[in-house]
């Protein structure tokens, strides 16, 4: 599905780029614009650069520069700064929303796809400290929002309780799409807490935060959901 990113002049297509984790496709061009600078170059600029500066710091100059292009090349990409950032993490919201798949596909009944999706929301973000800090910290939600449309954690957390209502396990009194959107504030709001404390995590210590940090949103999520 083509991601479209709304504006007062239109609406753009947005590009996604190619995955840094095994995905399911390749839809990103080799090339930008043509001009002869491979996307992955663009992309990692970006990455770099809104990862370690506030949103309204980085302008489409400090990307081409960190990119080695020419501005030309970044709007061959996307014509705004906005569509130049969703686009380029539309592939990390593809990644993480596969990833929240197979868990789920890995577990059994609806309690347990759901645990399971909160602990790889969970480890996706502490294996990717550029897209904590892009994503929880640096950038406005409306542009987060675009760069995840069709390819979020709601979609995958809907599916979960909407088979949760129909076996009883679930509340029935909410719509599965009012609850997924409840579940993946409650969860996106305790990343980005745990976000703003900073710092690499040792190896040795990922799982056992991801457990520990699992329970506590569980510890939220599970109740408003459940059905009494």
């Amino acid at each position: 599905m083509q991601l479209m990113m709304q504006s007062d002049g239109g609406a753009w297509p947005l590009r996604r780029s190619r995955e840094r984790t095994a995905g399911p496709r390749e839809t990103a061009p080799a090339e930008a614009g043509g001009k002869g600078v491979p996307f992955e170059r663009v992309r990692q600029a970006v990455l770099d650069q809104f990862s370690r500066h506030a949103f309204h710091k980085v302008g489409m100059r400090e990307v081409a520069r960190a990119a080695g292009c020419g501005m030309a090349a970044l709007y061959q990409i996307a014509p705004t700064k906005d569509q130049l950032v969703a686009a380029c993490l539309a592939a990390d919201f593809e990644a993480r929303a596969e990833q929240l798949k197979s868990a789920s596909r890995r577990a059994v009944g609806t309690r347990q796809r759901l645990r399971a999706c909160m602990a790889e929301m969970v480890r996706f973000d502490l294996d990717r400290p550029d897209f904590v800090q892009i994503v929880r910290l640096n950038t406005p939600p409306r542009l987060i929002d675009a760069a995840a449309r069709g390819c979020c954690a709601a979609g995958v957390v809907e599916e979960i309780l909407a088979r949760g209502v129909r076996d009883g396990s679930v509340r029935t009194d909410l719509d599965p799409a009012d609850l997924a959107a409840l579940v993946c504030a409650l969860a996106d709001g305790a990343l980005a807490r745990w976000a703003r404390s900073g710092g690499a995590i040792a190896p040795a210590q990922r799982e056992r935060l991801v457990e520990q940090r699992t329970d506590l949103i569980w510890a939220m999520i599970w109740p408003a959901v459940c059905a009494s």
